[in-house]
């Protein structure tokens, strides 16, 4: 067989036992599944040790467009990590060729039942977990079908309890796949619908506030004149890129984050073994852009990211909450746009999460949604049943307080809760304000 991953650890999921032990020793056609697109035979393998990914890197690698689903960062994140037990890798080949990969990973994880900001119950469960953006290559949509097959029957099997699929785009084919292809109490009949935010960068600050209306342009020109003026001679702002300045950003930024309602919500940036690991990964390989504003060298406010394939991914933000008349989250982020404009990045992704900021300067968006296909068991379908429950309940929630026009006290309110009392709310936050002003 052309195909040399097959004699390389690739593991066939038909037959295989809880452990994926059971070596492959021959295609699995699935052609039955996709005769009415004449493909002719299509095989579906797992890739599941090193060896096996050698054989895919050149397509990984090529076909690859978020830092999150990037070979090395995958494999740096898998290491790290003590929920993960093995990779989940996907193969679709063609006489012999890799057309497209779908990578996720094999990880014990929990689903955790939540009402608004509060948990209430935490279940563990054995997952397959889906990267963003995470099929790769040129897939048809026969492709797409029948990898969400494999998908089903490896939970059919036993092997996991559910697959999670991270923020697929609701209009591709993998979303509808992950719909249609299982039976009926095994989808997810509740998807947490999310849009998310881009923006075209220009080539100067000044024509991306040209974008802005007259009064918003002023009053973001004016934030950073009061700030500045406010602090004359002891303002200072970093750009971080380099190995080197890793220590001095990441002791700045949890100083900061330390104080935020993020922080509170076990969610952002953290001083941890793995926070310093990707950043390494990210400063080596050219990705890195990190931010900071400081004052009297009093680190204040910082944002992060990866710059990969010159689209900026933020991923970190946060703010002293005791200047918070000062819009630092505003200041620097006007800051970055400047510098990432002047290197000639083409794009900006906010990243998932919904904010009012986002919606502001964003100029396209595309509605997605973290969706799971479930085990044909008892225990999966009443997970699934209680997420749906959930997913629903707080939607009315939600819809109700935007009726009485309360959400945004609910959210200051548990914000500031979270934050140690402190009223740390997103950094962009006194933006909403003074646009309504």
């Amino acid at each position: 067989m052309p195909l040399s991953l097959a004699t390389k650890g690739l593991k066939v999921l038909r037959g295989m036992n809880t452990e994926m032990t059971l070596p492959i020793t021959e295609p699995l056609l699935v052609g039955s599944a996709v005769s009415s697109d004449n493909l002719g035979d299509l095989d579906i393998y797992a890739a599941s040790t090193p060896d096996a990914f050698q054989g895919v890197k050149d397509l990984w690698e090529r076909a690859n467009i978020h830092p999150d689903a990037d070979r090395e960062f995958y494999a740096l994140l898998t290491s790290l990590r003590p929920e993960f037990i093995k990779p989940f890798i996907l193969v679709a080949a063609q006489g012999g060729t890799p057309r497209a990969l779908l990578v996720g990973r094999w990880e014990n994880s929990v689903v955790p039942l939540k009402l608004g900001y509060f948990t209430f119950a935490k279940i563990p469960v054995r997952q397959i977990t889906i990267m963003q953006d995470g099929l790769l290559g040129n897939p048809s949509p026969a492709v797409t079908r029948a990898m969400v097959t494999r998908i089903s029957r490896c939970l059919k099997e036993g092997l996991a309890d559910r697959a999670w699929l991270h923020n697929a785009g609701v209009e591709s084919e993998l979303y509808h796949c992950a719909r249609s292809v299982p039976a009926a109490l095994c989808r997810d009949h509740a998807p947490d619908f999310i849009a998310h935010w881009r923006t075209a960068l220009p080539a100067s600050l000044d024509e991306f506030l040209k974008r802005r209306s007259k009064k918003h342009r002023y009053w973001l020109r004016r934030i950073i004149r009061v700030f500045e003026d406010e602090h004359k001679g002891k303002v200072e702002y970093k750009i971080v890129t380099k190995p080197e300045q890793l220590d001095e950003f990441c002791a700045a930024a949890e100083t900061v984050a330390a104080s935020t309602y993020q922080r509170g919500l076990g969610v952002g940036f953290a001083n941890t073994e793995e926070t310093r690991r990707r950043l390494q990964l990210a400063a080596e390989k050219g990705w890195l852009r990190a931010y900071l504003i400081c004052v009297d060298g009093k680190p204040l406010a910082f944002w992060g990211g990866r710059l990969y394939n010159s689209v900026m991914y933020l991923e970190w933000t946060g703010y002293n909450p005791a200047y918070r008349k000062f819009e630092l989250g505003t200041v620097l982020f006007l800051k970055m746009i400047e510098d990432l404009c002047r290197s000639g990045v083409r794009e900006m992704d906010y990243g998932t999460g919904a904010s009012v900021y986002k919606e502001r300067f964003g100029d396209n968006s595309r509605p997605e949604a973290s969706l799971c296909i479930y085990a044909p068991t008892f225990k999966s379908v009443c997970i699934g049943l209680l997420k749906a429950g959930e997913t629903l309940l707080n939607r009315s929630a939600k819809a109700v307080a935007k009726r009485l026009k309360v959400m945004d006290q609910i959210k200051k309110r548990w914000r500031g809760r979270l934050a140690g009392g402190t009223a740390s709310t997103e950094s962009q936050s006194g933006s909403e304000e003074a646009e309504s002003a």
